[in-house]
């Protein structure tokens, strides 16, 4: 029955579907190519967050450079989510200055911790956002990393 409804259709009708078709799936795949097949820079940096033995609030965040090459890494962006709304606060290491923009060489890390109640200082309402995300940041903004917090 479909047989019949498809070579109802004249041959070049069908080829101009196809080809469309194709072209339609060449430019999906050019447009979302960085979600697909990350770049050198997000593959070859690791981050991993713990949470701090001695302190019930407080974690450890350590980003690595994995790579051949060196990485930069903008400031660390703290995101809150919730229903849709995003608060994104930047991560300012205590007593350090201003670092950032900093560049990992291979095979070096840069550790630093986050307290969630100096948040919780500037915004009281952050308390009911469900969903508590850090993104490191390269070069143009571009996020290299995301990883959820699990903080309560």
């Amino acid at each position: 029955m479909i047989s019949d409804w498809i070579s109802s259709f004249p041959p070049s009708a069908l080829f101009r579907f196809a080809g469309s078709f194709l072209l339609l799936l060449i430019i999906v795949l050019i447009l979302f190519w960085h979600r697909i097949i990350p770049d050198k820079e997000s593959r070859s940096i690791r981050c991993n967050i713990r949470r701090l033995r001695r302190s019930d609030v407080a974690y450890s965040v350590r980003i690595s450079n994995r790579g051949k090459e060196p990485v930069e890494i903008e400031s660390p962006r703290v995101v809150f989510i919730y229903k849709g709304i995003r608060r994104v606060f930047r991560v300012r290491p205590l007593g350090a200055g201003n670092l950032f923009p900093l560049c990992l060489y291979p095979g070096t890390h840069y550790q630093f911790i986050i307290d969630p109640q100096l948040f919780y200082e500037k915004d009281a309402l952050l308390g009911s956002y469900s969903v508590v995300r850090l993104w490191i940041l390269g070069r143009n903004h571009k996020i290299l990393k995301r990883r959820k917090i699990k903080w309560q």
